[in-house]
């Protein structure tokens, strides 16, 4: 068998690595489950933008000429260019000027990407779409090749953007807003003198832990910095932003409405301490400022708000698959576990610009403001306003009528064991199995656990909540001295409430990895299905457990993007489901 042509053999021979600063080209995999995508301005022979995108273990590359306009009618050149390195994304800096590519680079832009078809038929058959998330490409993209002309030997094609909401008229717009680096916020001009350049990267968000500990993220923590004594071996990172005040109200009754191995220990960076107007100190986490991050908002595990915002930092890679761009609700006790709290559905006044917020039309007709993030920014943003609990809807902001995933929230009775919730969890897994879906379980923090089945958002609410009330309701009816699908407390005593309700518009659950407002810091953990036979609690795992798992890449959940199931006509008639309402 012929062995296989090495990608990056062509990018290796270009290059004098006793010159240039780049990255030697070894061929890696990301252990995040999304595919970094990154733009870098790059004054050379002539100033143009190189477009990568992350496929097959390296960074497909394309150098736009004009760079990307956000007006679909501009079909900007995109020449394709040969493979780099996935540590290239990290690269900025200055090529030197007889070295192949010599000139000054820029990282302008990074974030992920998402493919509408196969990349690897797209690139071979010449047309390629896919959604950008990133800084500032957002929205719908295509690369499509152009035809070659008669000894043409270089590779052209065009990168368009889609007419979406993102487009607009003035496609120029776009570079003339943006002429900074997106990470260390220098100019061309600055990176060319080497000004300003930092001899640790900024921690990115779209890279796995051990990915961002590799390339430098951090420096070691201050004493000064965490007053932890649980995390101040394994602290977190530190890198580089209305309506009026929701009224509280219950989880249970939400309003319906209308998206490597090894050990190491995770080390902070040292963040540049300020003192405000009233003598507070203040930290910056990601670019966010954090007020008081000296007060404890876990008392057990000496927990301060400096660390929890670096928690979510690091947490961000695993957590936003699941929490990023679906709507949320936010547990907010600003004084900690022992101070008071309320439940926030609704956007407000004075939130940072990080915490985005959509219209969404209401089962009253009426439309209110809701919150949602789409980076890590959001989630330390929310714990700048306090937040300790993130509770997610079951779809995404964009597609906000067809759930992409189902919750049955086990809630034994009080007194029951957790063997018992273990084994009912197995029971609905195994029953789920022979309807012909697979399930997650996810331990919530708390006295329960939740099994998780992910869905292809084709199904909607209706079909979704129906499907659920009647597998519920079925379990229940076979076994009445161990199961209920009622919320009535009188008729739980001594069995498992099979709450379904989790599975209509409007209605939340805790989302995977966020921590709970109790004593402790309990984490509410995805975990496997052999993991779960061999626990105690439900509420085992604290903010250090969860930083092994990520260092020691235990990640139960990381084959979930692959699953691809939907609740079909015919698994509805196989549960026998008819009323959708």
């Amino acid at each position: 068998m012929a062995a296989r042509r090495d990608p990056l053999a062509e990018y290796n021979k270009r290059r004098d690595f006793s010159e240039t600063r780049e990255p030697k080209g070894t061929r890696s995999h990301s252990r995040s489950n999304r595919k970094r995508f990154l733009v870098q301005k790059h004054d050379a022979t002539r100033l143009h933008y190189d477009f990568r995108l992350e496929w097959d273990g390296v960074l497909k590359s394309w150098a736009v000429t004009r760079g990307p306009s956000l007006n679909p009618r501009d079909k900007r050149l995109a020449v394709r260019t040969e493979d780099h390195p996935l540590a290239y994304g990290d690269f900025e800096g200055t090529i030197p000027e007889k070295q192949y590519g010599g000139g000054t680079v820029m990282l302008w832009d990074t974030g992920w990407w998402e493919p509408e078809n196969d990349p690897d038929e797209g690139l071979r058959e010449g047309k390629l779409t896919f959604h950008l998330h990133g800084e500032r490409l957002q929205g719908g993209w295509a690369l499509v090749r152009m035809r070659p002309r008669p000894g043409e030997k270089r590779e052209n094609w065009l990168l368009i953007k889609e007419g979406d909401d993102i487009a607009t008229e003035d496609g120029e717009i776009l570079l003339e807003d943006h002429q900074t680096s997106v990470t260390t916020g220098r100019t061309m001009d600055e990176i060319a003198a080497g000004e300003g350049e930092r001899k640790k990267h900024v921690w990115a968000s779209n890279r796995s832990t051990s990915e961002n500990l590799r390339a430098g993220a951090v420096d070691p923590p201050s004493t000064k910095q965490s007053k932890s004594p649980t995390l101040s071996t394994r602290t977190i990172s530190e890198g580089q932003r209305k309506r009026k005040e929701a009224s509280a109200v219950t989880p249970e009754t939400p309003k319906p409405a209308t998206k490597s191995g090894g050990k190491s220990q995770v080390k902070a960076a040292k963040a540049s301490s300020t003192k405000d107007s009233s003598t507070a100190a203040e930290e910056t986490v990601l670019g966010v400022r954090i007020t008081h991050p000296e007060r404890i908002l876990f008392e057990g595990q000496s927990i301060s708000k400096l660390d929890l915002a670096r928690y979510y930092a690091v947490v961000a890679d695993r957590m936003l698959p699941y929490a990023a761009e679906h709507l949320l609700s936010l547990v907010r006790a600003p004084q900690g576990v022992k101070g008071p709290r309320f439940y926030q559905k609704h956007a407000s006044e004075g939130f940072p610009d990080e915490i985005k917020e959509v219209p969404v039309t209401e089962s009253s007709g009426e439309t209110e403001n809701y919150m949602y993030v789409r980076d890590a920014k959001g989630l330390v943003a929310a714990v700048q306003m306090g937040t300790l609990e993130f509770h997610i809807w079951g779809s995404r902001f964009d597609k906000l009528e067809t759930p992409d995933r189902l919750v049955f929230d086990l809630d034994p009775d009080e007194g029951l064991d957790f063997a018992v919730v273990k084994a009912a969890a197995m029971a609905l897994r195994d029953a789920l199995d022979e309807i012909g879906l697979t399930s997650l379980p996810m331990v919530t923090g708390g006295k329960g656990a939740h099994v998780i089945v992910p869905l292809v958002a084709r199904a909607t609410w209706p079909e979704a909540k129906a499907f659920a009330k009647t597998f519920a309701q079925g379990f229940a009816e076979r076994e009445p001295d161990n199961f209920v699908a009622t919320m009535s407390k009188e008729k739980r005593k001594g069995r498992i409430f099979i709450d379904w309700l989790r599975n209509e518009r409007g209605a939340t659950a805790i989302a995977p990895y966020s921590t709970r407002a109790r004593s402790g810091g309990p984490v509410a953990t995805p975990i496997s299905w052999d993991e779960l036979s061999a626990l105690e609690a439900a509420n085992g795992f604290r903010i250090p457990d969860i930083l092994e798992r990520i260092e020691s890449g235990i990640d139960p959940w990381r084959d979930l993007a692959k699953v691809r199931q939907s609740l079909t006509r015919k698994i509805l008639d196989k549960l026998g489901v008819e009323d959708v309402d």
